[in-house]
């Protein structure tokens, strides 16, 4: 099977206009180069990679909202992507648009201990989630338990084992 990429945003010129506006948000958390674009164009599914025209390093809810308002406006497509580990072709930008990678929205927020529950950014994985979280959860460890680095994850009890 051959995945062609489609047209782009609403004009090359509505592309451009919301990669400046990004660029004025984010600065140099704004990529468009080639290599960075590729990675984020192609999981590890079977298909091509099709790249993004951008890819924006996002650390807030706040910068997300924005971008989305930006792209809304100009007609581009956006494609979260978190740690590129899918098997659906989800990343694949097939009409181009703007690639949210959340790997920097990595905070564990909130732990409660007696619930085995925590609240985490989007970004948060298996290696991140393995360390001991500082909110005095003592016993506590955030384990994430899908595949590779997934961002799902639970909280489990200790007993103070490093297991």
């Amino acid at each position: 099977m051959s995945l062609s990429p489609t047209v782009g945003s609403e004009t090359p010129a509505a592309c451009k206009a919301a990669i400046e506006s990004l660029e004025h948000l984010l600065g140099d958390r704004l990529s468009t180069a080639a290599t960075i674009c590729e990675r984020h164009g192609k999981d590890a599914s079977y298909h091509p990679c099709v790249p993004p025209d951008a890819v924006a390093f996002v650390q807030s809810t706040e910068e997300v909202s924005e971008i989305v308002k930006v792209c809304a406006r100009h007609k581009l497509p956006i494609i979260p992507f978190g740690a590129g580990t899918g098997l659906e072709g989800n990343v694949v930008a097939l009409r181009g648009g703007v690639s949210i990678d959340l790997s920097q929205m990595n905070r564990i927020l909130q732990v409660s201990t007696p619930d085995l529950d925590a609240t985490v950014e989007a970004g948060v994985t298996r290696t991140a989630g393995r360390s001991r979280h500082s909110h005095g959860a003592a016993g506590a460890k955030i384990c994430c338990r899908l595949r590779l680095n997934s961002a799902l994850c639970r909280l489990r009890g200790n007993s103070g084992s490093d297991h």
